[in-house]
């Protein structure tokens, strides 16, 4: 899809949840996982949206210290069905069954980073965005 700078953005921000694999046969495998979707995050917050980013709750896990797959799991469920958009990285077991409750109850879902719209304030706060908008979306696909 090729996107031109006036169609690239919404008035709001939006509510996104960030799915995609996390469990890990090792915990360094984990810990990309999280960095993966950690960067994904990051690259939504700029364009002026807010994220839930259930990669997180392993603080809480870590701080708890008695948490199962599925406390992980059904803790993050309310801030899915409450959410405006879902970003889907990548199939997983967890994050497919994210994909259909998101179907379920009429979210939005991007799968690559083109598809996420510019909050305008965001995409306005930047003094020249042809310099930095076309790394993050992909050369080929920004009209300047």
């Amino acid at each position: 899809m090729v996107q031109t700078l006036e169609n690239l953005y919404v008035k709001e921000p939006l509510a996104v949840y960030i799915a995609g694999p996390l469990n890990a046969p090792t915990a360094v495998d984990y810990i990309k996982n999280v960095h993966a979707m950690l960067k994904i995050a990051n690259q939504i917050r700029i364009r002026g949206h807010c994220c839930f980013i259930p990669c997180l709750d392993i603080l809480l896990g870590v701080t708890v210290g008695d948490m199962e797959y599925d406390d992980y799991f059904n803790n993050s469920q309310l801030w899915l069905k409450r959410a405006d958009a879902m970003y889907f990285m990548k199939e997983s077991p967890g994050a497919s069954r994210e994909l259909v409750t998101a179907l379920e109850n009429g979210l939005t879902v991007y799968t690559t980073m083109n598809e996420v719209p510019w909050v305008r304030k965001a995409f306005d706060s930047f003094a020249a965005p042809s310099k930095w908008i076309a790394p993050l979306m992909g050369e080929e696909d920004v009209v300047v």
